[in-house]
């Protein structure tokens, strides 16, 4: 925060004390903001690798977001927006890395037994969907 709020401080500065003309001064707010989002995507990736490392003693998949992922792809659900101009890793790249850190972690990926959660969702009864 402390860094953003700088460089919106400098932003401001430079907008009221130079001569620049206002698109050097917008193209300068872009650039930053670009420079964001490619940050956000480097705590994304740390996020996903993390994610793998806690899980690997356990006794869930430790690549569970891998399947997280795929399944937004697989169902659509993905925007093709280019990843520099988003603040998350692009999806395909984010399975391809997770799955990179379980088979370097040595860790599990099979799901186990599933009965206990099968147990719970049907108890939950069927869920209403808001089309609206």
């Amino acid at each position: 925060m402390q860094k953003q709020f700088g460089k919106d401080r400098l932003l401001e500065f430079l907008a009221l004390s130079a001569p620049l003309a206002i698109g050097n001064i917008a193209f300068a707010a872009l650039l930053d903001e670009l420079t964001d989002l490619s940050y956000s995507r480097e705590l994304e990736a740390e996020a996903d690798d993390l994610s793998v490392r806690y899980l690997a003693d356990s006794r869930y998949a430790c690549d569970g977001a891998a399947g997280f992922f795929e399944k937004i792809l697989r169902e659509g659900d993905d925007f093709a927006i280019p990843e520099f101009l988003s603040d998350h890793p692009e999806p395909a790249a984010r399975v391809r890395d997770v799955r990179r850190t379980a088979e370097e972690a040595g860790c599990g990926t099979e799901l186990g037994d599933q009965s206990r959660w099968r147990e719970l969702q049907a108890s939950l009864g069927p869920v209403a969907v808001d089309s609206g």
